[in-house]
């Protein structure tokens, strides 16, 4: 949640990362990202699958989602690299929801469940917006719309999870 003309530094890794906000000269805004792919295990051909889909969030679960459906499905999220917020914010998840439902061999995923989320990324709306890290949440809702969509035309079972917004102070967040 670093503020703008800063930019994040990340130290550690998986859960035990944490952010600095370093000042910066001069901020540059990127355009769109490269799409990242979904994960790389062959789907198990005797249980269901069950395909995380989503923001830092649901990094954070997925670990916890697994062990706990170990003996009923498998559990693997997308994107599969996570080091830097999973799918982001709702524009970079539909820019690249093709992408995150193709293994990296190429071949389209075809999930039993789909469990996914977007929002952390998306706002407050008084945080400046850093294209595929942070969205606008004036966006938000239309986009994950068409997500949802796109994510009902795959067959999958869809369960979406609700998250608690993240807020960086009581004034810049207007609370």
């Amino acid at each position: 949640c670093c503020p703008f003309g800063t930019r994040c530094q990340d130290h550690g890794e998986d859960y035990n990362t944490q952010t600095d906000c370093i000042a910066e000269e001069k901020v540059v805004q990127s355009g769109l990202q490269i799409c990242k792919l979904g994960p790389p295990l062959p789907p198990d051909t005797t249980l269901p699958s069950c395909l995380v889909l989503g923001d830092s969030i649901s990094i954070g679960y997925t670990p916890f989602l697994k062990e706990q459906l170990s003996a009923v499905c498998q559990v693997q999220h997308s994107p599969w690299d996570v080091r830097d917020g999973g799918a982001c914010d709702t524009a970079y998840g539909l820019q690249c929801l093709r992408s995150f439902l193709t293994s990296p061999s190429g071949a389209p995923l075809h999930p039993d469940l789909i469990v996914f989320n977007f929002g952390m990324h998306d706002g407050p709306s008084s945080n400046e917006t850093v294209p595929g890290q942070n969205g606008n949440a004036s966006v938000y809702l239309p986009q994950l719309s068409k997500i949802t969509a796109e994510l009902q035309r795959t067959g999958a079972r869809l369960l979406f999870v609700l998250t608690t917004p993240f807020l960086c102070s009581a004034q810049k967040d207007a609370v």
